[in-house]
């Protein structure tokens, strides 16, 4: 089973969005999934230091243009069997995670949301594109874990 997995990247360190997605595509592999992430096919980012924010424009290289990026995580979102936004704890509103819930229900997709009540993301667009909502990422984890069962 294919997962596509998304969290809020924009305004991170290259550290902190490598670590995160290198730890989470493990995870979900190690449950059995086929794990498609934001960060799949990039070997580079945008930045060069990992202390520095990452942007979301200006960037020239092929794999990193903003219709790149789009475009490729549209792919992703669409031959996915399921999708995972974990916008727990998000500091800002990600436009990205709005933006790949939206094509999972225009694509019929099962989608997982952890958030908590009150967020940034707390928005009727969020709660209704999103197949069932979690206060917390463990709690959406472990479903997740139950699908691939």
């Amino acid at each position: 089973m294919k997962i596509y997995i998304a969290g809020p990247i924009s305004g991170k360190s290259k550290a902190d969005v490598m670590q995160y997605w290198d730890e989470a595509r493990r995870h979900f592999a190690d449950l059995g999934y086929e794990v498609f992430s934001p960060m799949t096919g990039k070997d580079h980012f945008r930045n060069d230091l990992p202390s520095e924010k990452f942007v979301s424009t200006g960037y020239k290289n092929p794999i990193s243009t903003d219709h790149a990026i789009t475009h490729r995580d549209l792919w992703m979102v669409q031959n996915s069997d399921v999708i995972y936004v974990n916008l727990y704890k998000a500091e800002r509103v990600s436009i990205g995670c709005v933006s790949e819930l939206a094509w999972a229900k225009a694509f019929g997709k099962h989608a997982v949301v952890a958030m908590e009540d009150g967020g940034v993301h707390d928005h009727a667009f969020v709660r209704e594109n999103a197949t069932i909502v979690f206060s917390n990422p463990d709690d959406a984890e472990k479903y997740l874990a139950a699908l691939i069962r």
